[in-house]
């Protein structure tokens, strides 16, 4: 841990890049929830990740504008005496190397961005966002789900009719058969078999669902 003001400032400069990769990333999803450890460990890796580059970089440039970056073998000596009589090439590599980092950091979530499409993340509450709000795919036609219970059994088909209350969190589901998502069901330790035409639908509480599988059907592209 540092033990003086500077060290301190030098420390939080140091984990900047790295915290603000993992803010941009929390725009595009959920937070997780890591122990306080865990989510330092990572802040610091993503922070070294981008840190290193940057010094390599003013390092090679070092070379172009040697004025203008102090002496890195007399800081590393001598840190404190350096620092006191340098002070303003001292800060200014600091700055430039927070300021590169941060700036690689920012490029690189936009090329994840890209590469992973990641969908923006909504405060609407997900059923709602599979049913009816922006996370259904355009111009589906049905939705169907592999909906596991409480209990352990699972039952699949397409939702004919949902309920959600006055906070748009989901209350019933009532699953059909479809032409391309029959309904079907397994005990716990069974394996899956067509209703039959006796079964037109069946209910769900949303109680008694423990996760859920989402497909939808009739998609136009």
């Amino acid at each position: 841990m540092p033990t003086t003001l500077f060290a301190l400032v030098i420390f939080f400069c140091f984990v900047t890049p790295g915290f603000i990769f993992e803010m941009l990333r929390e725009r595009r999803r959920p937070p997780r929830i890591y122990t306080a450890l865990r989510e330092t460990s990572v802040v610091i890796v993503a922070s070294v990740f981008f840190s290193l580059p940057a010094i390599l970089i003013l390092f090679l440039l070092r070379r172009v504008v040697p004025r203008v970056f102090p002496d890195l073998q007399e800081l590393a000596e001598q840190p404190a005496k350096y620092s006191a009589g340098h002070l303003a090439n001292v800060i200014g590599l600091i700055v430039a190397v927070v300021a590169l980092a941060v700036a690689m950091a920012v490029i690189w979530h936009l090329i994840l961005q890209l590469i992973q499409r990641l969908p923006r993340v909504t405060r609407d509450p997900v059923w709602f966002e599979l049913m009816a709000g922006r996370g259904r795919a355009e111009g589906s036609k049905a939705v169907a789900l592999s909906v596991e219970l409480t209990n352990g059994a699972c039952i699949e088909g397409a939702v004919k009719a949902h309920g959600l209350n006055k906070d748009t969190e989901l209350e019933w589901l009532v699953l059909e058969s479809h032409s391309k998502w029959p309904l079907r069901s397994r005990s716990p330790n069974g394996s899956f078999q067509d209703q039959g035409e006796g079964w037109s639908y069946v209910v769900i509480s949303a109680e008694e669902i423990r996760t859920a599988t989402v497909a939808y059907l009739d998609t136009r592209k």
